[in-house]
C-alpha cells in the first residue's frame, strides 16, 4: 500500500471523501474528487510559475539592451553585467547504453524525455537505470538541482535550451542525468540555484540558446551557450539574498505540491479499483 500523504493533504482528502451529492453515484463522486484534487495542485503550481516569471522580469530584466547594440542602457552605478562563466560551473551527463536500462531499479535516468515540449518537467519520463560503468558524483541529481537540455530530436527546437529544476524524484531514490543534459551549479553562495533557475527559464535565455544550436537531424547546444550568457546583478551580490529567498519559497511550494500530488495519485490508484469492485465500501462513512 502506498504511503499516506501529509496531514495537510490527508485533511483535504478526508474533506472530499465526506462529500455527498444527491443523485450521483458515490463511487463516481470519489473518483471525480481524486481527479479534482490532483488538478488543483497543477493549477496552484501553474500560478506559482507565473509569479516566478513576473518577479524575475521585474527584478532582473528591467534593463533593456540598446537597439542594435550589445550594450545595456540605464544600468545603475551599483549594478553591472556578468557573464555566467564567472558565476556558475557546468557538468556533463552520463553516457549510458540501452543494456543499462531495466525495469527494477531504484535509480532513474533523467533525459530530454523529462522535458515537456510546452514547458515543465515530467517525472513520467524517468527511465529505470542499472549503471554498469562508474558514475561521477557530479552526474547524480538531487532535489533542486538545475539542468539544461543540450539535445533535441525536434527540428522546431522545442526542448533544446530549456532549463528545469529537479522538483520531484518520483518513486526513485537516485537520479542520474544523461548526456542530453548539463547540470548548472553556482560557484558563489550569493547567487543561489533558484535565481539561476528563474533566469534560465526566461524567454531571453531561450532566445540566446537558439543562437548556439547546430545540427540537422538531431540538434545540439554548444557548450559555450551557458558560460556566454550575460545577466545584470548588483555589484554587491549579497543584495540578491532577499530575491533568492523569495524564489526559494516559490520553488519549495511547487516541489511540495508535486510530492503531495504523487502521493494522492498513488492513493487513488490503490483505492479506486477497490471502490469500483466493491471490495472497499465507504458509503456509510459519516
Amino acid at each position: 500500500m502506498p504511503s499516506m500523504p501529509s496531514s495537510k493533504c490527508s485533511k483535504g482528502l478526508s474533506d472530499f471523501l465526506n462529500f455527498q451529492t444527491a443523485g450521483i453515484p458515490l463511487r463516481a463522486i470519489h473518483f471525480t474528487c481524486f481527479c479534482n484534487a490532483c488538478c488543483t495542485f497543477y493549477r496552484i503550481n501553474d500560478y506559482l510559475s507565473q509569479v516566478i516569471r513576473i518577479r524575475t522580469k521585474r527584478f532582473f530584466y528591467h534593463f533593456d539592451l540598446e537597439k542594435g547594440s550589445s550594450k545595456y542602457k540605464s544600468i545603475p552605478k551599483n549594478w553591472q553585467v556578468y557573464l555566467l562563466s564567472d558565476l556558475v560551473k557546468t557538468t556533463n551527463g552520463y553516457s549510458y547504453t540501452s543494456q543499462e536500462l531495466g525495469d527494477n531499479s531504484s535509480t532513474a535516468l533523467v533525459t530530454i524525455k523529462n522535458f515537456d515540449r510546452s514547458g515543465g518537467f515530467e517525472t513520467e519520463g524517468y527511465k529505470p537505470l542499472i549503471p554498469e560503468k562508474g558514475v561521477k558524483t557530479g552526474q547524480y541529481l538531487d532535489l533542486f538541482d538545475l539542468v539544461v537540455a543540450h539535445t533535441d530530436l525536434t527540428q522546431a527546437a522545442e526542448v533544446i535550451g530549456n532549463s528545469e529544476l529537479i522538483l520531484s524524484k518520483g518513486s526513485f531514490t537516485d537520479l542520474i542525468m544523461s548526456m542530453d543534459l548539463v547540470k548548472v551549479e553556482s560557484v558563489t553562495d550569493d547567487v543561489n540555484v533558484f535565481i539561476l533557475a528563474a533566469l534560465l527559464s526566461d524567454a531571453r535565455f531561450k532566445n540566446h540558446a537558439l543562437g548556439y544550436v547546430n545540427g540537422t537531424t538531431v540538434l545540439h547546444l554548444s557548450k559555450k551557450c551557458i558560460p556566454n550568457y550575460r545577466v545584470t546583478f548588483p555589484k554587491d551580490l549579497s543584495l540578491l539574498a532577499p530575491i533568492g529567498e523569495e524564489l526559494r519559497n516559490y520553488y519549495d511550494m511547487i516541489s511540495l505540491n508535486l510530492r503531495e500530488n504523487l502521493e494522492l495519485m498513488e492513493l487513488r490508484d490503490y483505492l479506486i479499483p477497490r471502490m469500483m469492485s466493491g471490495k472497499l465500501n465507504i458509503s456509510n462513512r459519516n
